[in-house]
């Protein structure tokens, strides 16, 4: 999950914006899924977002689909808020939403730079 600006946005040549798709491409490297923004975010988006979905796993007896933990930590995030709820529409997901996973192990460390 790579929360700063524009990250899933594939037609901007910009380092940020081409981050992902070295994982795709890279011999060697690889991911199953995407989690980013298309567009801009403000400063801190993407800190708050990245808690509420961490949030949302363990909230959710630690198991879900990958869709329901981004749509849980949305809406999370988003509460009653119009402004973020619109700032997260640029928020996508490359992957399969269907994709299962489960809780860090104890003691996993989440950085947020």
């Amino acid at each position: 999950m790579v929360m700063g600006c524009r990250v899933n946005r594939w037609q901007s040549p910009t380092v940020s914006a081409a981050f992902l798709q070295y994982g795709l491409f890279k011999e060697g490297s690889g991911f199953v899924a995407a989690l980013g923004p298309t567009g801009n975010m403000a400063a801190n988006d993407g800190d708050e977002l990245a808690l509420a979905l961490y949030s949302s796993l363990r909230l959710h007896g630690g198991s879900w689909r990958l869709g329901d933990m981004l749509l849980a930590g949305l809406r999370e995030y988003a509460g009653d808020k119009p402004a973020v709820a619109a700032r997260l529409q640029d928020f996508s997901l490359i992957g399969d939403p269907a994709l299962r996973i489960g809780e860090p192990a104890r003691g996993t460390v989440l950085a947020v730079w």
